[in-house]
């Protein structure tokens, strides 16, 4: 439109969750097209949060917004510890700040041993399934089939590659009053408590 100042969308980088890839952020990303760059990066190749952290910040851009979903909140945490001044805006969604306890811990590797089980890996089977979905969504077979075919798509090696990263606590970073960062938290109502 002429006369119209020509003015860069801003970047939103977009971080997945545990066996989450681009598809869990398609149709956040088409919705907001028209108003930010989005961005979703590849998290299932890193075995440290800090190798997770360092490949998206290569890829972000100097400033941008961030969100991230579930263990994705997690790589954002690292993201604002290592590049806090490059963060525009932080969205931590139905994530924790809290490093794995004990008993959180034991549960991961009880799921370890269940997705290397032979022939039994299907992605997320329903007890994940009730713990990242509103119970109104638990029928939606629409929703069921994008969850499951994304997470039997990445397949064992990226559930035990991710769900083998040391969860750290984020509250050092969070609290930080030098880190002029946007914070927001949220969750949905009815969602369980989860692991990320």
């Amino acid at each position: 439109m002429p006369g119209r100042k020509n003015r860069s969308r801003p970047v939103l980088v977009l971080i997945p969750g545990l066996l989450n890839d681009a598809e869990l952020w398609r149709d956040q990303v088409a919705a907001l097209s028209d108003t930010a760059t989005c961005v979703v990066p590849d998290i299932t190749r890193g075995d440290t949060l800090k190798g997770l952290a360092l490949g998206v910040l290569a890829k972000a851009g100097s400033r941008f917004a961030l969100a991230g979903f579930s263990f994705g909140g997690y790589v954002c945490q690292e993201i604002a510890r290592l590049a806090p001044e490059r963060i525009a805006g932080l969205a931590l969604l139905d994530t924790s700040i809290s490093a794995d306890t004990s008993e959180r811990a034991a549960i991961r590797r009880n799921l370890d041993r269940a997705a290397q089980a032979t022939g039994k890996f299907h992605g997320f089977g329903q007890r994940l399934l009730e713990t990242y979905l509103d119970p109104s969504h638990l029928n939606d077979e629409h929703i069921l089939h994008r969850v499951r075919s994304m997470t039997k798509r990445l397949g064992p090696e990226v559930f035990l590659r991710q769900n083998g990263i040391e969860r750290k606590s984020g509250a050092d970073v969070l609290a930080l009053g030098s880190v002029s960062i946007l914070r927001a938290a949220a969750t949905g109502f009815d969602n369980a408590v989860r692991l990320c």
